[in-house]
């Protein structure tokens, strides 16, 4: 039996008695979370205000509990959480006390995921085969029919169980209160039909509401058993958000057409079971600091664009996807100058199967764009060769990347016909900021400037000095492939000369 529920809470509030206008003792802390089962440690103080000393007297005063069927606490401030409902905690030392009331719950805060199963044949009489999702609901199956609610009833009962719960097919904040109906109802007696997908359940007495995703169901004459990860969330019509909806189940195919969002023929987002989202398009999975490719992001809706702040998506969110619940995003499409404010309302965590959700609205572009200067892109496993797939800058300064290349090369009438470091691309040198920022003595090769990696820079200003032209650019990258498909794009802007140091190059 594999059980894992953390995070449900154990509401704690002190009140601290402050006794004498001299000294007085305090329980900390003041507020934490737990569930039946779980443990914490408390602290005590002793304050002396006329000396201005405190003291740490949690192993020398006296701990009580008021209601030792909910919580036990051992001589030295260590509690346990035995069972729902309050006790109120005393701290005596010398003549003063502090006191704290407590109470224990199994109600998870919102956006926490749990994992439960219950296995073929478990006992669900014992709790580890219960899964309590809150103080009333205490799911499980017996060895055979559907699921019932065993803090309520003994077993399943056609048409009613699980008792005091309601069930909805698809994702909570799509749902209306017409769409609720018991389990066997909503589910139409198909409940393997079901795995993988999300249902929506109601918990009617303490009105809270969860997203669940079914991932195992034995047939009823088989034990039992069954699976889910279920995510508390807001009840319906508390957020709502413009746009189409897209959402991706935990283990779901993403090579499947209905696991991809088809934003346009070039741009599918999808995500395998681990990591971040990609466009299948034109990769076959997540790259660090460039997927999805062909698209930048920032922080904020698309009306508070900042042209310097559209970073790879990774960068943008911080490496923390499930920090960024219910905000919004700005997604710029970079080939088709296309617009979108995104805000993603489910993420899975690496090694959960991969699930997302989000709402996407197509918007007008920012009043700022297009930035001042020249866009160029060269896409994934194009010819160098050809003039489209070259920036040429200057008569003799054609920028190119090759499939295989980890970095760019001049093409000019066959100058170089791959990137070959230190010196490509010829007859350029690059240092990293702004160009106004710099000395003529700070440019250095292609490779020197972006060492170790190019998409660590993506969304930075690199400054550009064509030596022999001797002209220079401000050059934004907005997206760098992995090697093996050789795309990148950025723009770029020509500026006047540094105004420090000695000029090397004439």
């Amino acid at each position: 039996m594999l059980f894992i529920n953390s995070g449900c809470n154990l509401l704690i509030s002190i009140i601290d008695d402050l006794q004498g206008e001299k000294s007085y003792v305090s329980i900390s802390p003041e507020n934490a979370t737990l569930m039946p089962g779980n443990s914490m440690q408390l602290t005590g103080r002793y304050y002396d205000r006329e000396n201005d000393t405190e003291i740490n007297i949690t192993n020398s005063g006296e701990w009580r509990s008021s209601n030792t069927r909910v919580l036990s606490i051992s001589y030295s401030g260590y509690i346990e959480a035995l069972d729902v409902g309050t006790a109120e905690i005393t701290l005596a030392y010398n003549d003063l006390t502090a006191k704290a009331s407590l109470s224990v719950s199994y109600i998870q805060p919102i956006g926490v995921e749990i994992y439960f199963e219950k296995y073929n044949y478990a006992d669900a009489t014992q709790q580890e085969n219960q899964d309590r999702l809150s103080n009333k609901v205490w799911i499980t199956s017996g060895n055979s029919e559907g699921l019932y609610n065993a803090y309520s009833e003994s077993s399943y009962k056609y048409g009613s169980s699980p008792i005091d719960t309601e069930w909805a097919i698809g994702p909570t904040m799509i749902q209306s209160p017409e769409n609720y109906s018991p389990w066997d109802t909503a589910l139409d007696y198909e409940n393997s039909y079901y795995v993988n997908k999300t249902l929506s359940l109601h918990c009617i007495s303490e009105d809270l509401w969860f997203d669940i995703i079914l991932e195992n169901w034995t047939p009823y004459e088989y034990g039992g058993g069954f699976a889910y990860r279920r995510t508390r969330v807001l009840p319906p019509g508390s957020i709502t958000f413009p746009g189409i909806y897209f959402e991706k189940n935990n283990d779901a195919d993403f090579n499947l057409p209905e696991n991809q969002d088809w934003i346009i023929d070039s741009v599918r987002i999808t995500r395998g079971n681990y990591e971040g989202i990609f466009n299948i398009y034109s990769e076959t999975g997540y790259n660090y600091n460039s997927s999805p490719v062909d698209t930048e992001w920032s922080l904020g809706p698309t009306d508070t664009y900042t042209f310097n702040k559209y970073r790879d998506w990774e960068y943008t969110i911080d490496y923390c996807p499930s920090c960024h619940l219910f905000e919004p995003l700005s997604m710029h499409i970079v080939s088709e100058n296309l617009w979108y404010n995104i805000v993603f309302v489910k993420w899975a965590e690496d090694g959960m199967g991969g699930g997302f959700a989000y709402y996407r609205e197509q918007v007008s572009p920012p009043s700022g764009y297009p930035p001042l200067g020249t866009f160029f892109t060269k896409y994934d496993n194009t010819d160098t060769t050809s003039p489209t797939n070259q920036d040429r800058i200057t008569p003799r300064v054609w920028i190119t990347r090759g499939e295989s290349d980890s970095g760019i090369f001049n093409a000019y009438n066959g100058y170089e016909t791959n990137y070959s470091p230190p010196s490509s691309p010829l007859d350029t040198e690059w240092a990293m900021g702004p160009t106004s920022g710099h000395l003529y003595s700070d440019y250095k090769s292609w490779e020197e400037a972006v060492y170790p990696d190019p998409r660590y820079y993506l969304g930075e200003t690199i400054s550009l000095h064509l030596i022999q032209d001797n002209l220079w650019f401000d050059v934004v990258f907005l997206s760098w492939s992995e090697v093996g498909k050789g795309g990148f794009s950025y723009y770029r802007e020509q500026v006047d000369p540094p105004t420090g140091g000695e000029l090397i190059y004439k």
